[in-house]
């Protein structure tokens, strides 16, 4: 499945990379990286998604480049930074929210690639930017780990805006496919 209207992309690596304050420094670093072209999307953000982890001791890890994530890092949490919100920008109605690996299983040999880490829908907007919702996901999150002795893989994080006739039903839990 291809999305095609972008809303905003942010890129993690398991050395994270992206969570910058400004969308023309993540068009950067994500063109930098070859990550439009590798997930085969137009990169063209309108809004930051903004991505945190819980731990277990109960300290929040907020997605900046080179933060490396632990094992023990929780479930995301999404909201839009309250800097690029506008309605213009964010559009009316709910959200999908993707998270892909396109480094599996390793960069050097991608043969994997695109495994799907997380996939929601019907998300939608509180005051301050929190992006919450109250369906189930369409794939449960899967934890940002790269296999033993990999180098650190670009892990991605998509925010669309929800079609009104998007399915949220899916024949594959973890592998994204391209169709025609």
């Amino acid at each position: 499945m291809r999305f095609s209207n972008v809303a905003l992309v942010l890129s993690l690596l398991s050395c994270v990379y992206g969570q910058e304050n400004c969308l023309s420094d993540v068009k950067s670093v994500f063109n930098e990286a070859n990550i439009p072209a590798d997930i085969g999307i137009n990169f063209d953000p309108t809004v930051l998604l903004e991505v945190s982890f819980s731990q277990f001791d109960g300290s929040v890890i907020m997605l900046k480049a080179g933060v490396q994530l632990p094992p023990t890092a929780g479930p995301p949490v999404f909201s839009i930074s309250s800097d690029t919100v506008t309605v213009d920008a964010v559009g009316p109605g709910s959200f999908v929210i993707a998270a892909v690996d396109p480094d599996a299983p390793n960069p050097q040999q991608p043969a994997i690639a695109q495994v799907r880490h997380f996939s929601g829908s019907g998300f939608t907007q509180e005051t301050g930017g929190a992006l919450v919702n109250s369906t189930a996901a369409i794939s449960e999150f899967m934890r940002l780990t790269p296999p033993a002795g990999s180098d650190a893989h670009r892990y991605v994080f998509l925010l669309f805006n929800q079609p009104a006739e998007f399915l949220t039903s899916c024949r594959s839990a973890q592998v994204l496919v391209d169709e025609p």
